[in-house]
């Protein structure tokens, strides 16, 4: 505990009591072999043997008193504030290129989502094929399975992890 506040890291080598997961799931079923290498993928990967291991890995946590949070439900849990919602389009929307009419189109869609479809739409993306209007220029030059919202398959790695304990990254 720092400062009293019950999130906080002192020591890298203290006892684990909270991890934050991202169970494999819908976002790994979008990859092909077409889209893999942009996704940074080297293949396809097996994503029922993923979800088994990855459920033993969150067991085997569990098993040892650590609690387990999932991003995807803190994710639902934040899309409840409108100020969130707001924040989370914006940066979904930023560096995409997009055109004026599918831009408009995406963002009056995704403020009419409830939490739990925004943060679907967040993590597995939006293929061409399934925008159901805001048609111009950008949909028609693109093939009907490429992405015009990019998924995040990369969310249930940590290759690239750090450790932040008080003020310092490690």
């Amino acid at each position: 505990m720092t400062n009293g506040n019950p999130h906080g890291v002192d020591t890298e080598v203290g006892r684990l009591r909270t991890v934050m997961l991202h169970r494999p799931g819908p976002e790994l079923k979008r990859l092909t072999p077409r889209n893999n290498d942009k996704l940074l993928f080297d293949g396809i990967p097996w994503v029922s043997r993923a979800q088994d291991e990855h459920d033993g890995f969150a067991q085997a946590l569990r098993d040892r008193d650590v609690e387990v949070l999932y991003l995807v439900e803190l994710l639902r849990e934040t899309l409840a504030s409108a100020e969130a919602r707001a924040a989370a389009i914006d940066g979904v929307m930023e560096g995409l290129h997009l055109g004026d009419t599918l831009r408009a189109y995406l963002v009056e869609a995704f403020g009419e989502m409830s939490p739990e479809q925004l943060a679907s739409v967040v993590c597995e993306g939006v293929r061409n094929d399934e925008v159901r209007g805001g048609f111009g220029l950008v949909t028609s030059l693109l093939a009907h399975d490429d992405f015009v919202v990019p998924p995040l398959p990369n969310l249930l790695f940590t290759r690239d992890s750090s450790v932040s304990v008080r003020s310092s990254v490690r």
